[in-house]
């Protein structure tokens, strides 16, 4: 739940100094920005007020923070799913999160790549020791939590443990 502070004195400047701020860590989405200015206690005017400045002037771009987002969620190695409900929790519109992750695939993003990569990299945490159910398992919750689609999921699965013993083909 929002939490409502005192109103901050300086009204619009005083939420533009704020706003850069944050600007200055990340890229922000339009809602992102008004949930932080309205958290922080700036009046509605004053929210409203640096938003449209901020759009304006192009520093809050809801199409392009979506490319940003997904373009480093997917180089660290995330699954469209996730990036797109991220994208959605940040407040980006679904038409600005599809277009985002079109132009990754149409880039040259594959899941299925993307998550064999990831496993060869953390094959020595993910596939040490235990059963190979147990394995199996893990590797098929350690993919799915990191958003890949159950299809990419369950070919990679197989690709370490179905026709291939153990990573025959992925040593490192």
């Amino acid at each position: 739940m929002l939490k409502k502070r005192d109103p901050v004195e300086g009204g619009l400047v005083e939420a533009l100094r704020y706003a850069f701020l944050l600007l200055k860590f990340r890229p922000r989405s339009v809602r992102e920005m008004e949930f932080r200015l309205q958290k922080k206690g700036f009046s509605p005017a004053a929210v409203a007020d640096t938003i449209s400045f901020l759009q304006d002037k192009k520093f809050l771009d809801d199409a392009s923070f979506a490319r940003a987002w997904a373009q480093s969620r997917a180089a660290r190695s995330y699954g469209l799913s996730r990036i797109g409900r991220e994208l959605s929790s940040k407040g980006v519109e679904r038409i600005l999160a599809e277009r985002a992750l079109d132009r990754l695939l149409a880039g040259g993003y594959s899941e299925e790549k993307a998550a064999i990569e990831l496993v060869i990299s953390r094959k020595r945490s993910l596939l040490r020791g235990g059963e190979k159910l147990k394995l199996k398992r893990r590797l098929f919750a350690f993919l799915s939590r990191r958003g890949f689609c159950p299809g990419v999921v369950a070919n990679v699965t197989e690709r370490f443990f179905g026709g291939h013993a153990a990573g025959d083909e992925y040593e490192d």
